[in-house]
């Protein structure tokens, strides 16, 4: 049997050599990259929390308000992120403190800055829309861009609360359908009128219950159906398509083209369903699933009459 001599064993040597060393910095690499990944998780899964938290309007310090909740970004000698609560940044607000793996470090925010984001109560929006962190360990790095709609999976609040909720105690349910965040309850705001009159611009919001005319005066049927109100005072005495109204903050009065995408998201499998509505039935099994018991998760409730 043939031997290695000297100069072949130090050849075959040298080849090991080189595809362990690169083995090694493909490992190395591997290792790396899936540090950045885990931390870009974790950065997300706090996102997603903090929003969470501004949606259910969370109470940060025990005070009895619902408030806004963020995330503070931080880029200095320990480079980390800060969950806390309140409109602005305030160290005493701070929950939680989570920091990047050793070895890694934020470049957006740059270096001895720092980066905000606040999710408003109960919207769970914030400025600017779109959220970039970067984060790098010399070698490779992750940016995370997200807009705001995606950090959340269903960017739609479980509860949605009344603009007065601070006096009624009322909130709604919300329902993701298609693109789209219905809530999924009749407003039930304001102060029940008797239903032989009008509603008035008055800087009070009047509704009317089902029945609400003498001798019933039922205001039980708003807490089981909803409010009642005319075009003018639901919107407010805004002409304005889309306008607020007497919603919540951050929701509005929808839009033909909006109530036009829910049926049209709902319609049957090759059913017409045209934006003008012309046809009789256009449209028509929407209204099936949007009804009390249907498949959409609207459940809207058959109201009555004043």
């Amino acid at each position: 049997m043939r031997g290695f001599t000297i100069l072949e064993l130090l050849i075959t040597l040298a080849i090991i050599a080189i595809f362990a060393a690169v083995a090694g910095i493909n490992l190395l690499s591997f290792q790396r990259s899936a540090t950045l990944e885990s931390a870009a998780r974790d950065i997300v899964g706090n996102l997603r929390l903090a929003q969470g938290k501004a949606m259910a309007g969370a109470d940060g310090n025990g005070d009895g308000q619902r408030d806004a909740w963020g995330i503070r970004f931080t880029n200095d000698a320990n480079d980390r992120y800060e969950m806390f609560y309140g409109n602005t940044y305030n160290a005493g607000a701070v929950t939680t403190t989570l920091y990047l793996p050793s070895g890694t470090a934020f470049t957006d925010p740059a270096e001895s800055g720092n980066k905000d984001v606040i999710f408003t109560k109960r919207t769970g929006t914030t400025t600017p829309a779109v959220i970039i962190v970067a984060a790098s360990d010399n070698s490779q790095s992750r940016t995370i861009t997200l807009g705001v709609s995606t950090i959340s999976s269903a960017a739609c609040p479980g509860t949605v609360y009344d603009a007065d909720f601070a006096t009624n105690g009322i909130s709604y349910a919300a329902v993701a359908i298609g693109s789209q965040c219905w809530m999924a309850e009749n407003l039930n705001r304001g102060t029940m009128i008797a239903g032989t009159g009008n509603q008035t611009n008055n800087s009070t919001v009047e509704k009317y219950c089902y029945k609400d005319s003498s001798p019933y005066y039922d205001t039980a049927n708003c807490d089981a159906y909803g409010g009642m109100y005319q075009w003018s005072e639901a919107m407010n005495y805004s002409t304005t398509e889309g306008a607020q109204g007497i919603c919540p903050t951050g929701w509005h009065i929808p839009t033909d083209s909006e109530q036009y995408a829910l049926e049209n998201y709902l319609k049957d499998t090759g059913q017409t369903c045209v934006a003008s509505r012309t046809g009789a039935w256009d449209c028509d099994t929407a209204g099936a699933k949007l009804k009390s018991g249907g498949s959409s998760g609207f459940n809207a409730p058959w109201g009555g009459y004043r």
